[in-house]
């Protein structure tokens, strides 16, 4: 019933939201230039460009993460046509198998009421059924997030090497689809060394993690080293977005949204003109541009670190605290105060979750998902603004998973309340 509750709103939103189609029509603008529009070309044998780089006059050449265009072109070719609205109905089907993963990795962990409860909020919630209706990252990232922690959680409870193997694979493949989780790996391999403590595989495995998800990238990287010359990793633009909420001129608390933040604010001008200049003739590309912003970041963060550390903090609070606008933009019946009313909710209900009993930290499977959700907190205010909700929405699906473990907990407590009570 669940699913199908999840199914019936992902096709409302789909619906509601229109035909998809080149940017003059309904398709975003972000998916159509960056991905979309890379998997047609693939397709017409023009190799995994997207139109942002074809525009005329010709733009700086950017590198975007690969998987979302390769989903394209897999569902164009399945399809037979160039048809957008494949890729929603089928990100859609995607999604909706994704709770199984749901089910399956909570009620291992923590019971059938605890998975049931996380099935129903991954069904639900508004943001996980907004972004299935727009075929950018988003979607299909939380689906490889959902399968790498299944596969964590197999190799958590068996620590057979094949299992770190196949959860470091998946962990390397996610980042082909957004280069949130870099880190991640190095994070987990952290944790190997204390799970397997006194395990003669602990170092093996520790270092499959730290290294296999890097090894998995490096077809991806040859790629673009023999067609853009650059050793470009997943994609080609992180140093730009990072000077964007990393430099001396911004302030969180006035600019927390990036759908209102001046070009102006996050553009460094001498670097601009530096990049024109004929020392990047040959060679004007969004990596060269970002290797310029990244080396201001250093600058900045070793110059200023309070500055950087008082910034830092702010983020990483309105990572939690504030609400993306497209939360309330899921069907026309979901108002901006509903909207507050869930996003507060989830996050009150997943950190109760994730702060748990103390048993809970004596659970290496807590302990493992604490580590990977504080990873994705501390990145994205790192890196990301709040702007549309895009940055958050990893965030989102381990408050779920936390909060359907508190959820599950308290319904467990109160049947067995009700049982205990002696009968008439």
């Amino acid at each position: 019933m669940l699913t199908a509750a999840g199914g019936w709103l992902r096709a409302r939103e789909i619906e509601r939201r229109g035909p998809l189609a080149p940017p003059d029509q309904k398709l975003d603008f972000d998916a159509w230039y960056y991905y979309v529009s890379a998997g047609q070309a693939l397709l017409e044998g023009r190799g995994l460009t997207p139109a942002y780089n074809e525009r005329d006059p010709p733009p700086v050449y950017l590198v975007p993460p690969p998987l979302q265009a390769l989903f394209t072109a897999a569902v164009y070719a399945v399809r037979g046509a160039f048809d957008p609205a494949a890729l929603v109905w089928t990100q859609l089907g995607l999604s909706l198998l994704a709770g199984g993963l749901v089910y399956w990795l909570l009620a291992r962990w923590h019971g059938v009421a605890a998975a049931l409860c996380g099935v129903a909020i991954w069904m639900l919630y508004p943001e996980f059924i907004f972004w299935v209706a727009t075929p950018m990252t988003e979607a299909n990232y939380l689906v490889l997030l959902l399968l790498a922690l299944a596969l964590l959680a197999a190799w958590c409870d068996r620590r057979a090497t094949g299992w770190a193997l196949a959860a470091a694979a998946a962990l390397g493949i996610a980042n082909l689809q957004r280069p949130n989780g870099l880190g991640w790996g190095l994070a987990v391999a952290a944790f190997a060394l204390w799970r397997l403590r006194g395990d003669e595989r602990r170092w093996l495995q520790a270092t499959i993690f730290a290294a296999a998800p890097f090894l998995v990238l490096l077809p991806w990287l040859a790629r673009n080293v023999l067609v853009t010359g650059d050793p470009v990793l997943v994609s080609s633009n992180g140093g730009v977005l990072l000077y964007a909420v990393n430099h001396p001129g911004y302030d969180p608390l006035v600019w927390p949204d990036y759908g209102v933040y001046p070009a102006a604010e996050w553009h460094a001008q001498p670097i601009l003109d530096r990049f024109n200049s004929a020392e990047f003739d040959g060679r004007r590309t969004y990596y060269q541009l970002s290797k310029l912003y990244a080396r201001e970041v250093r600058a900045y963060v070793l110059a200023e670190p309070l500055h950087f550390l008082r910034n830092y903090v702010i983020k990483l609070w309105q990572r939690f605290a504030l609400v993306p606008r497209v939360l309330a933009e899921v069907d026309p019946w979901l108002g901006e105060r509903t909207a507050a009313l869930l996003y507060h909710g989830l996050t009150l209900l997943g950190l109760a979750g994730l702060i748990g009993r103390r048993r809970e930290w004596r659970n290496p499977r807590h302990v493992l998902l604490a580590i990977s959700f504080g990873w994705f907190a501390a990145f994205a205010a790192l890196m990301h603004w709040l702007g549309s909700g895009r940055m958050t929405i990893t965030l989102r699906l381990f408050l779920m998973l936390f909060a359907a473990v508190f959820l599950g907990a308290c319904l467990n407590g109160l049947t067995q309340k009700l049982a205990s009570r002696p009968s008439r």
